[in-house]
């Protein structure tokens, strides 16, 4: 009885889904794949009260038609809306080919929109059904996200490929990190933190030639780190900090650094390991002050001088002269971020962990008491080796 009384219904709600010529549309559209074109990076702009929307992608190049060698060719097309769907929507009028969001791997927020609101600019891609939290965002530093795609791409360059291997060079020099857009939501929710996003922007390209390639006009290169505070731009940890940012926080890779020993000639070494240790001062629920102690663990990795610096002094100099190095860095970043007014280097995580009870009574106050802190910070440096040579190959 109960099976008759359902039929009708199920045969309602299939009518419902299914009949064609239907306004209501609960499903996506059904197109073949051929008809897509799969974009890869997308870039972000103001303009005129609205957005401007940059997609790139690559398409294959048919004999005879565009890129008449068969090869890959760079698509890039640009259009401005009120908002990021309506612009999206506007190039598909204008193309062959439907633009496909499932792929992309690099959102770049163009510097005035970051300014003007980055969660604004943002929407669209926490909520698409195409679009996927794993994407790496980037602030475009000095440029609009559009200009920036139009001078570094070339018909034989991805772009894709080039942001990727931003990637690897960051591992080997800690100046960035890359940064999934669910991390950045989580980032821009917290109550008590500042959003700290890649910044990137592009140089001039003369340091390099391209022998049957075409070489682009600008190179892409990471330019530190973007503050956002209370969803805005208000400034950036330059490049020189940003090794500074990875190491407080934690998610320092490999790096070179190179000092003077004690003869006055550089000896570089490669930063392997960074070991941090925390703690925090209270007067009563007050706190006022933190301290760091960090050992830095590195290994000896060319030596300009003639002189041997494995012995006690001379090491203890280049160790010496190191640790403070990464020390200034250190101090410098968090100087910036209070000046900056807001925690930009994760500060209250590492007193909530710490004091878990004491953090509950400062957390609604901790915009206030941050950039009042003492901020200590105290580093060693340890050379442990000297991979495959302790001594210079001209020593006796």
């Amino acid at each position: 009885m109960i099976k008759k009384a359902l039929a009708p219904c199920i045969i309602a709600v299939a009518a419902l889904l299914f009949v064609g010529g239907s306004t209501m549309r609960f499903f996506p559209y059904m197109s073949e794949i051929s008809d897509f074109e799969v974009v890869q990076v997308i870039g972000i702009d103001k303009k005129d009260g609205g957005v401007e929307v940059t997609l790139m992608a690559d398409r294959e190049g048919a004999p005879g038609g565009e890129g008449g060698d068969g090869k890959s060719v760079t698509g890039v097309m640009s259009f401005d809306g009120p908002t990021v769907f309506e612009a999206i929507n506007k190039m598909n009028m204008y193309s062959d080919k439907r633009r496909h969001l499932g792929y992309v791997d690099f959102l770049l927020i163009g510097e005035s929109a970051a300014r003007d609101d980055l969660v604004k600019h943002l929407d669209f891609f926490t909520r698409d059904y195409e679009t996927r939290y794993s994407m790496d965002v980037f602030i475009v530093r000095g440029a609009t996200a559009k200009e920036f795609l139009r001078k570094t791409a070339t018909a034989n360059r991805r772009m894709a490929d080039v942001l990727t291997n931003i990637d690897e060079s960051v591992k080997a020099l800690s100046n960035s990190r890359m940064l999934r857009l669910i991390d950045l939501v989580i980032m821009l929710s917290e109550p008590n933190e500042a959003a700290i996003v890649p910044a990137i922007t592009y140089k001039d390209t003369s340091f390099a030639e391209l022998i049957g390639a075409e070489k682009p006009e600008k190179t892409a290169v990471p330019d530190g780190f973007a503050f956002i505070r209370d969803h805005r731009l208000t400034g950036y940890y330059d490049d020189g900090l940003a090794r500074a940012y990875n190491a407080i926080t934690g998610r320092a890779h490999a790096s070179p650094l190179s000092v003077r020993a004690a003869d006055g000639e550089y000896a570089a070494l490669e930063i392997l390991q960074y070991d941090i240790g925390f703690d925090t001062c209270w007067d009563g629920g007050t706190l006022t002050g933190v301290s760091y102690d960090i050992t830095i663990r590195a290994n000896l990795t060319e030596q300009l001088g003639r002189e041997n610096v494995f012995t006690k002094r001379e090491m203890g100099i280049l160790e010496s002269r190191a640790a403070e190095r990464i020390r200034g860095e250190l101090k410098a970043v968090a100087d910036e971020s209070a000046r900056l007014g807001r925690d930009g280097i994760e500060l209250a995580r590492r007193v909530r962990m710490k004091n878990p009870v004491k953090w509950e009574a400062i957390a609604e106050d901790w915009d206030e008491i941050f950039p009042e802190l003492d901020v200590r910070i105290d580093v060693q440096c340890v050379v442990s080796r000297s991979y495959d040579l302790r001594e210079r190959m001209d020593s006796q």
